[in-house]
């Protein structure tokens, strides 16, 4: 950034030879310690005086620019020390930590609720490429999904808890319940 500025009755210009520099200063949120003090010095500015900013190409024999330059880099080095609005994490940060911690508790409320026991034996954890995989399914296809899920289905065990069958046993091996747990022998 250029430092020459010009003043006029009341107009105030500013010249910028680096346009990223003017689009930082229009953020909604600074990182360097140097666009956060230039904007503060510009509200001042702009408290009495009407305040432009003009863009000049770089090295056009403007003076004092090498200088300006060779501050700019070092006040940008520098750690941004201050009040609002500084923000020192991004707001994907943010999001990504709210969303670690709601699954986190998600997981932790799965876990720690004497209920749906036989949900848990067949999902040990929320699954997040599950949940959207039963979004998609049609509403019959969700009633099946939930009913094998919950051991609430039209197999011989269940249909033997509600008193419907006489026999829990699998028709095909006649060995082991009917039911969609692993390995339930009876």
């Amino acid at each position: 950034m250029c430092t020459n500025n010009t003043k006029t009755a009341t107009t105030t210009k500013a010249f910028v030879d680096l346009q990223p520099a003017l689009k930082s200063l229009s953020a909604a949120k600074f990182t360097s310690a140097l666009v956060a003090d230039t904007v503060q010095a510009l509200r001042q500015l702009a408290i009495f005086n009407s305040l432009r900013h003009v863009w000049v190409p770089g090295h056009r024999g403007i003076h004092g620019n090498e200088t300006a330059d060779a501050l700019a880099r070092k006040a940008s080095a520098m750690a941004f020390i201050g009040p609002e609005p500084f923000a020192g994490i991004t707001v994907t940060t943010v999001q990504r930590e709210v969303y670690l911690w709601a699954v986190n508790e998600q997981s932790c409320l799965w876990q720690n609720t004497a209920k749906c026991r036989q949900a848990k034996q067949l999902v040990k954890q929320p699954n997040k490429r599950l949940t959207k995989y039963a979004l998609k399914l049609s509403r019959k296809d969700l009633r099946v999904l939930a009913g094998l899920l919950t051991g609430h289905a039209d197999l011989n065990r269940h249909l033997t808890l509600m008193q419907v069958r006489n026999d829990e046993l699998c028709p095909l091996s006649q060995e082991a319940e009917e039911t969609t747990l692993p390995g339930a022998a009876k």
